[in-house]
């Protein structure tokens, strides 16, 4: 979420920086992810009741991640990862921030392209591209 932090930022503060790096951002929960509306209003009202309770249905995130089945097999064994299912405010808030994030997309657009637009010249280009 640190990319979706990051633009959120420049939402409220568009002059403090000019642009940023945002590597493998998570600004969008793919549809195929995300429970059907009806749970997801079911869960969302929940949230404030049960705000830390752990039964938000999720799919497995390797199978998505990962294309190759050696890869998916390893990631059981990727300590930092969490494996427990998000609390409910955690998700709740996640999927505002991305339907936020998407609905600005416009105003993003301009940023990105601000960050993109690098210097021929410079030795970071240049490295990226070997």
């Amino acid at each position: 979420m640190g990319g979706a932090v990051a633009l959120k930022i420049h939402l409220k503060q568009p002059k403090a920086w000019n642009g940023a790096i945002l590597c493998a951002p998570m600004c969008k929960i793919s549809e195929s992810m995300v429970p059907p509306k009806l749970v997801v209003h079911l869960l969302t009202a929940m949230a404030n009741v049960l705000p830390k309770n752990k039964f938000v249905p999720t799919k497995d995130l390797g199978d998505a991640a990962f294309r190759e089945p050696k890869k998916r097999e390893q990631t059981v064994y990727n300590v930092i990862s969490y494996k427990d299912k998000p609390r409910l405010r955690t998700a709740v808030e996640l999927l505002r921030t991305t339907e936020e994030i998407e609905q600005k997309l416009e105003y993003f657009l301009e940023f990105w392209i601000r960050i993109l637009s690098v210097s021929l010249n410079s030795p970071t280009e240049l490295s990226a591209r070997d």
